[in-house]
């Protein structure tokens, strides 16, 4: 499954914000440390920022808004975790029994519900194509590990071909069209 079939299920906006370049992506690349998945790179490309169904929302590298950036979402994992274990007894981390990246096998987040009640994290392990997706409930440290590519996974979710027991039964709405809606453009009064 390819990036295309999740265009086809679920068309991109006609004038994506916030989106990356070659050059961009390496600089990214570099800063994380990491490759990230071809198909993410690409939905980033020609998605850019917003959220599925008002509900999930993928970070993105390139993001100006606070709680959409893919660095800024890492740099706040981090600080919980540094927060958790400076009280925590023993080694503990936010995403317990996980690490975060970049820990071998660590967890780097990708997204998350809206309100924050879920995030989708990979775990960066082998090559980043071979990368699988961790759906983490934050207040009950429950997850489910799904051995699917982020376009797999973003698309069977959105599809109702997912099965989750930490996602609400509702989403995705069943008679609603899927959608990728782009953030409204803020207006400042005088």
């Amino acid at each position: 499954m390819s990036i295309h079939q999740l265009q086809q299920a679920i068309p991109p906006p006609r004038h994506p914000v916030e989106t990356g370049s070659p050059k961009a992506w390496r600089q990214v690349q570099e800063r994380l440390g990491t490759p990230l998945p071809e198909d993410y790179k690409s939905f980033i490309d020609q998605y850019g920022t917003g959220t599925f169904q008002d509900f999930l929302a993928p970070y993105n590298p390139f993001s100006k808004q606070e709680d959409r950036d893919l660095f800024l979402a890492l740099d706040t994992y981090h600080q919980a975790n540094c927060r958790v274990q400076a009280k925590a007894s023993r080694p503990w981390s936010v995403v317990n029994p996980f690490e975060l990246y970049p820990a071998e096998g660590g967890l780097l987040p990708w997204g998350s519900t809206v309100p924050m009640a879920q995030s989708l994290f990979w775990q960066v392990e082998g090559p980043a194509e071979s990368w699988v997706t961790v759906l983490y409930h934050l207040k009950t440290g429950e997850y489910e590990v799904w051995k699917l590519s982020f376009s797999e996974f973003v698309l069977k979710l959105m599809t109702r071909q997912i099965e989750s027991v930490l996602l609400p039964d509702d989403f995705p709405a069943r008679h609603t069209p899927i959608q990728y809606n782009q953030p409204q453009a803020l207006v400042f009064y005088p």
